[in-house]
């Protein structure tokens, strides 16, 4: 279900040629590479692989889409957490 959910998502999303760039391909590699746990499990003390490269500021919100300084390597579960509480919190920011 939520592998359907995505690739419906990823149908629309304005982004994907982006995310299917060979320069991302090569900077979420290389930063896997470089930092191949999740930085939110080993804050925690906890050694969980990652496979999400995650823009810490997001995009949306005016972060560098290939800062290294900008990238993260996260879990699937800490990533989707950190863009649920993103997502609620643009949500709570209703235009005046």
């Amino acid at each position: 279900m939520h592998r359907e959910y995505g690739r419906a998502r990823r149908g629309f999303d304005t982004e994907l040629g982006f995310y299917q760039s060979a320069r991302w391909r090569n900077t979420r590699a290389a930063v896997l590479r470089d930092n191949p746990l999740c930085c939110r499990c080993q804050a925690k003390g906890l050694l969980q692989p990652a496979k999400v490269v995650d823009h810490i500021v997001p995009v949306k919100l005016g972060g560098e889409r290939f800062e290294r300084a900008n990238l993260q390597s996260l879990c699937v579960p800490c990533h989707n957490a950190k863009t649920a509480s993103e997502t609620a919190f643009l949500r709570n920011q209703a235009p005046f």
